[in-house]
């Protein structure tokens, strides 16, 4: 969405905070069948009824979530993929809805024979991004991404580290008075996040879906643009032809300094690097300008012949970068997300640590 240069947005999802992890993942219930049949008299019940129409011949099981947050329970529904005869989970919220007018499902493969439900980190990771979505006040569409600060579970080894939302491709929208969307997230390791912001992210899951059936979610995947050379040379010359289609996006750590000489020192976290890198690639290579946030500073980067800076007069917490070609390049090339100071010609880029916690606060990796 395009804004006035100079002003912070309206748009709190270009500024929000990280998504948090909640406190405690779902509790099995043993109540929650579901409803068939006659006119919805609730939210619940046109979910109920549209789950029913997909998944006729199966029963799902309902797992009630504790606490404040805005979900009800998520509903874990077995099925089948038949090209392969593999068992995945699908899992669908309830709650968002209600206000929003959506709700996410995940798809996930079934782990062992004997599994009765699906893996913690699928439904903390559901919960966690619908109490994101009450945070920014705003639904979730096909074509957001997320950069989830953090392997997608906690509690295992995975290249998955952000998150694509996709058109939930079998349960069909609901219409009328209960009117819901339902949108799919889909996992991404942290290069195909960052060649979604130097390019189009509704191309590249285009690519990615043709290679992951009905976008299911695997831990245990590698990143595609390391194991699959066709894949990474379209993604390549997507980027080199069309630039990226981002505008803006929201990193954890961004902070700057005005030294008393005039001198500039632009601090990012070591996690925001190949993002960074990504949209110098996607946009200022382009001739386009874009937007970095953190819940408290902003700056816009635009392309130009020499290198400027510009503090915002009328919002101390906003800067305005004008860089030239050469700069650009040595920030591609020689940028990495290792704490450290990478002196360019009038100002200093400083990378930073991130922490990453888990759901308690726990610091559970360190990058840079």
């Amino acid at each position: 969405m395009s804004r006035k240069r100079g002003k912070r947005p309206k748009d709190k999802s270009k500024r929000g905070p990280k998504p948090p992890r909640p406190p405690k993942p779902p509790k099995p219930f043993k109540g929650g069948p579901l409803r068939a049949g006659g006119t919805a008299s609730s939210h619940e019940e046109a979910l109920d009824q549209a789950l029913i129409a997909a998944y006729r011949e199966l029963s799902p099981i309902f797992l009630a979530t504790p606490g404040p947050g805005p979900l009800s329970g998520i509903r874990c529904q077995l099925s089948v993929h038949m090209p392969t005869e593999s068992e995945f989970w699908i899992l669908i919220t309830y709650g968002l809805a209600s206000k929003f007018g959506f709700e996410l499902t995940l798809r996930v493969p079934k782990g062992h024979l004997f599994e009765t439900q699906p893996p913690r980190w699928a439904l903390l990771l559901l919960s966690s991004l619908s109490d994101f979505a009450v945070q920014l006040e705003r639904a979730f569409v096909p074509g957001n991404r997320i950069n989830l600060g953090g392997p997608i579970s906690l509690e295992d080894p995975t290249q998955l580290r952000a998150a694509a939302f996709i058109k939930e491709p079998t349960i069909r929208a609901i219409e009328g008075e209960y009117a819901t969307q339902f949108v799919q997230i889909v996992g991404l390791s942290g290069p195909e996040l960052e060649a979604g912001s130097s390019w189009d992210l509704g191309q590249l899951m285009d690519l990615i879906l043709e290679r992951v059936p009905l976008g299911i979610t695997n831990i245990e995947r590698e990143c595609l643009l390391k194991t699959d050379p066709e894949l990474r040379k379209r993604v390549q010359e997507g980027i080199e032809r069309e630039g990226s289609t981002e505008e803006a996006a929201t990193i954890d750590i961004l902070k700057w300094k005005i030294g008393l000489r005039g001198g500039l020192t632009l601090t990012l976290g070591a996690l925001a690097v190949s993002l960074f890198q990504g949209l110098l690639k996607g946009r200022t290579r382009h001739q386009r300008e874009f937007e970095l946030f953190d819940p408290d500073h902003q700056v816009t980067i635009r392309p130009g012949e020499a290198f400027s800076f510009e503090a915002d007069p009328k919002d101390k917490r906003h800067l305005t970068l004008t860089l030239p070609e050469s700069q650009v390049a040595r920030l591609v090339e020689e940028l990495k997300p290792v704490r450290g100071a990478y002196e360019l010609e009038g100002w200093t880029v400083k990378v930073c640590e991130s922490v990453i916690t888990d759901e308690l606060g726990t610091v559970i990796e360190r990058v840079g």
